[in-house]
C-alpha cells in the first residue's frame, strides 16, 4: 500500500501536505501512511477514493487497474458488517474457524459483527481473500 500511495498522489501533482489536509492528519503522519508505519482507517480509504475517483483495491495495491469511478461513495459501516456476516454464513464459517484463517482472537471477530470493534485495514484485506471478494465489494457491494 505505502507505494502506491506516494505513485498516486505523485502522478496527480499533489504534496504529503495537500492529502494530510484532506485526511485532517499532520504531513508527518501522512507520511508515515506512505511509509507504511501507520495504517489508514477506513474513512481515510475512502476518502481518497473518493477524491482521486479510484477503486480502494488500487490504491490499496490488491488491484492492478486503476478503474475510475464515476461517483463519490459513502461508507456504511452497519452494511459493511452487514455483508461480512453474511460472507462468514455463506461460507459456513464459525467466528473460530475464521479467526483461525486470518490468525486473530474469534473474540475479534465477534467485536466487529456486534459493531464493538472497528476494522484494522489488514483484517480487512485479509477477509476479503478468505471470502474471495474485493475490498470494494466489502465496503460498498457490488
Amino acid at each position: 500500500m505505502k507505494l502506491r500511495l506516494k505513485i498516486i498522489r505523485k502522478v496527480n501533482n499533489y504534496t504529503q501536505n495537500d492529502m494530510a489536509k484532506l485526511l485532517g492528519v499532520t504531513q508527518r503522519t501522512y507520511s508515515k501512511y506512505e511509509t507504511g508505519e501507520l495504517s489508514l482507517k477506513l474513512e481515510q480509504l475512502v476518502a481518497l477514493s473518493n477524491f482521486y475517483k479510484l477503486t480502494t483495491d488500487y490504491i490499496l495495491g490488491i488491484a492492478s487497474d486503476s478503474q475510475r469511478l464515476k461517483s463519490k461513495r459513502r461508507l456504511d459501516y452497519n452494511k459493511v458488517v452487514q455483508r461480512l456476516r453474511y460472507y462468514r454464513f455463506e461460507q459456513n464459517y464459525s467466528q473460530r474457524q475464521l479467526a483461525e484463517l486470518i490468525n486473530c482472537s474469534p473474540s475479534l471477530i465477534s467485536m466487529i459483527e456486534l459493531k464493538k470493534s472497528g476494522i484494522q485495514l489488514d483484517t480487512l484485506m485479509l477477509l476479503a481473500s478468505v471470502y474471495n471478494k474485493t475490498v470494494d465489494e466489502i465496503l460498498f457491494g457490488k
